[in-house]
């Protein structure tokens, strides 16, 4: 009994290992692009996290650039040609940000589904003032916020609030003061987590059946032979010989003898 819960646990545990893999590649789209090298490494991935929180929530997907050392390209036409290379199937469309270095201009155009839904004139307004400022970061934080929002349709007031009073070197420390986007990114992460499991336990209930379903197949059998492998023994002669003997005595009655 014990050698089987092991076995289940086993099973259970490998079946996880193997789906981690698979879900957590779910995340793996690549969305920022900083070709400019003007966010730290732990801004990229705050800001790519909130960007896989768009396309998963919202299924909205944004892409933001940021070019430099490329002058012979304005932002539209650097956002023209970036987009030619870009498949995307998200039923909410595409919008693209692209920030120019090289002439401190910037560019957002939602496209597809997107440009029904979202007015571009809005989204430059709501971060140029952070882009005029040098802050990359709170500009591509308030766009991916306010696409992964509940309802973009609010305006800059439902979008995410980001602490820049303390910002002195062009960083910022990541706090994020939305309730609705941190509940999205633990909701989606539970999902995972509980679609993991739910893999795993199915899986693990489906070997240990076949396993016990194989073990049913022995069946008692009287002969020795029955046991054996045919093939496996060939028998030349055979005797039977006896080690010992057993002799039963019943003593007589004497009134027989009488």
């Amino acid at each position: 009994m014990v050698k089987k819960a092991v076995s289940i646990i086993f099973v259970f545990l490998m079946l996880a290992v193997l789906c981690v893999p698979v879900f957590a590649s779910v995340g793996e789209h690549r969305y920022l692009f900083d070709y400019a090298d003007k966010l730290s490494d732990d801004e990229e991935n705050t800001v790519s996290q909130m960007l896989d929180s768009a396309a998963e929530e919202r299924n909205v997907e944004l892409y933001i650039v940021t070019k430099s050392e490329n002058p012979d390209f304005s932002a539209r036409e650097y956002l023209s040609q970036f987009a030619s290379g870009i498949t995307s199937t998200a039923s909410g469309g595409v919008i693209y940000a692209v920030f120019d270095y090289d002439s401190n201009t910037f560019a957002v155009v939602p496209t597809g589904n997107a440009e029904g839904v979202y007015d571009s004139s809005l989204l430059e307004d709501m971060i140029s003032d952070f882009f005029s400022s040098g802050e990359i970061y709170n500009s591509c934080m308030t766009l991916a916020s306010y696409i992964a929002a509940d309802d973009p349709s609010g305006g800059i007031n439902s979008i995410a609030v980001y602490d820049s009073k303390e910002k002195n070197d062009g960083k910022n420390d990541g706090t994020v003061y939305s309730q609705n986007s941190e509940h999205s990114e633990k909701t989606s992460v539970l999902k995972k987590e509980l679609i993991v499991i739910a893999v795993a336990l199915i899986g693990a209930v489906i070997v240990c059946l076949i396993l016990k379903k194989q073990m049913n197949t022995a069946v008692k059998n009287d002969s020795a032979s029955e046991y054996m492998k045919p093939g496996s023994l060939k028998i030349t002669s055979s005797a039977e010989m006896f080690i010992r003997s057993e002799t039963d005595k019943t003593p007589r009655s004497k009134q027989n003898e009488d």
